[in-house]
């Protein structure tokens, strides 16, 4: 079963997923994907959840990428064909993106090391914060493969160009203290302080106006992605929707009234 794999808690509007195969290193099979999407998509659709936080079990290991003695240890080429079946309209979408696409807040507790499409996934959340045993490696330059996972698209927006090339074709594995310093990463902390400190910056971000934060996470990506003029229409839609929605007065009641907002997320 999938859900083997990956593990789902919630508590307190909080969302913990948790890649659960630390026998092997918490790579990636169909199954173990397909477990992150079903957590993400619960996490998504579930109005209590405000903020997911992304894990993984064991202490050496976050996530090494594919799995290459699972029958189905290269999961972006079943996986994609599958979201391509379900998503006609638009062919391009891979696993990668899909798990870009939720709107609610991402931190990742990197809690060893992320290779491959370990890499790729954490360069898909919002918010990274890494034990300082964790390390950082592309791995495509040994296998013969290109970035497939939408790593190397993240690395350049996180890196300048030559440092994410260097990366990128030497194979070189980036300690966490060095891929702090290169900006990819938000804080390194203590090993037996990573979920303490992930969690809490998840409580911190859960007392945000919780249609707020997801709008912000959606104009945040766009305004990436587009110029001035593209970005300021698409807040004022989003601005649109939030001054329409009972969270908007009761943020203007509370700020009226002088007290703390009770937010409902509707």
């Amino acid at each position: 079963m999938s859900e083997d794999a990956v593990t789902y808690e919630c508590d307190d509007h909080i969302a913990r997923i948790t890649l659960n195969r630390p026998e092997r290193h918490n790579t990636l099979t169909g199954d173990l994907v397909r477990g992150l999407f079903a957590c993400l998509d619960r996490a998504q659709e579930d109005p209590e959840v405000r903020v997911i936080v992304l894990t993984a079990a064991g202490d050496s290991d976050f996530c090494l990428g594919a799995d290459m003695k699972e029958p189905d240890g290269f999961p972006s080429r079943a996986l994609n064909h599958e979201i391509k079946l379900r998503d006609p309209v638009n062919p391009s979408q891979t696993w990668i993106k899909r798990i870009r696409d939720y709107d609610k807040p991402m931190i990742a507790a990197i809690n060893g090391r992320a290779v491959g499409g370990g890499l790729g996934l954490v360069l898909c959340c919002d918010i990274l914060i890494a034990s300082e045993r964790a390390s950082f490696g592309c791995g495509f330059a040994f296998n013969m493969f290109a970035a497939l996972d939408g790593a190397n698209y993240h690395l350049l927006r996180f890196l300048p160009w030559h440092k994410a090339c260097d990366f990128a074709f030497s194979g070189d594995v980036l300690s966490a203290a060095e891929a702090n310093e290169l900006g990819m990463l938000n804080k390194v902390v203590p090993h037996g302080e990573l979920m303490d400190q992930a969690l809490e910056k998840a409580r911190r971000i859960s007392r945000m106006a919780p249609l707020g934060l997801r709008a912000a996470k959606r104009y945040m990506w766009n305004a990436y992605h587009n110029d001035l003029e593209m970005s300021l229409a698409h807040s004022e839609v989003l601005a649109g929707g939030i001054r329409q929605s009972e969270d908007f007065e009761e943020a203007m009641a509370a700020f009226a009234e002088k007290r703390v907002p009770e937010f409902k997320g509707r």
